[in-house]
């Protein structure tokens, strides 16, 4: 791989660093990929010159989703699903 010159910002939510434009997240968030996504981002990733598909940027996104779930988990009652939630102020009615 040939690196260029270009920069751009870290794709991790919340990063500021500077990176290469060769690289989706600067190291310290790429080591917090898990590392099935790491190599669905090598083998989807596009040649040079090639527009990316839509299996890229789905990896991509998901990518960005794992390290931002593991820096900034969920609340406890934040992960309830909608369903559970509303079936509880139902519920909270009948009392």
């Amino acid at each position: 791989m040939t690196i260029s010159g270009k920069m751009h910002i870290c794709r991790a939510y919340g990063c500021n660093w500077r990176i290469n434009e060769e690289f989706l997240m600067c190291y310290k968030h790429w080591q917090k990929v898990p590392a099935v996504l790491k190599a669905s981002i090598y083998a989807t990733m596009p040649k040079r010159g090639e527009l990316p598909s839509i299996e890229y940027a789905r990896t991509v996104r998901a990518c960005i989703n794992a390290v931002k779930a593991l820096e900034y988990p969920a609340p406890a009652d934040v992960s309830t699903s909608a369903a559970d939630q509303l079936e509880g102020l139902s519920n909270a009615d009948d009392r």
